[in-house]
């Protein structure tokens, strides 16, 4: 049995660009860069990654729409936090940037779990679906 994958690699980059550039847009128009910002971002954006989780699983197996969420939420989460580092860089001084940085490394991995976790359930819901 050979694996692939493409079905994989096509619901994770452009669901995790896109929900990484609209997750930089509410950020943006909370105008606060706060460090919860990012987070919050990843939390209202978990239905997208279910959403990917559901696109991934829906010929194959569910392990692909766990793959496909955390893809997406790694994707948007890394987009979101590099343009909060651009911003910090433009507008504030100079220990925000690498404070951006470091916040970005330490919360990637609940970020990882929070997108798995919706991919799954987003996956779970090809069973359910009628074929």
């Amino acid at each position: 049995m050979e694996h692939t994958w493409s079905g994989w690699s096509r619901g994770v980059y452009p669901d995790g660009v896109l929900c990484g550039l609209f997750m930089s847009l509410v950020g943006y128009l909370m105008r606060d860069w706060d460090a919860p910002i990012p987070l919050i971002a990843v939390v209202l954006f978990s239905p997208a990654f279910a959403v990917s989780g559901y696109r991934a699983a829906r010929g194959g197996r569910v392990e692909a729409g766990l793959f496909a969420g955390a893809g997406a939420a790694g994707t948007g989460f890394v987009i979101v936090s590099v343009a909060a580092l651009v911003y910090s860089v433009a507008t504030r001084p100079s220990p925000t940037p690498g404070n951006w940085a470091m916040f970005a490394v330490t919360f990637l991995i609940p970020v990882l779990l929070v997108g798995a976790l919706s991919g799954v359930v987003g996956a779970v819901f090809t069973r359910a679906a009628p074929r």
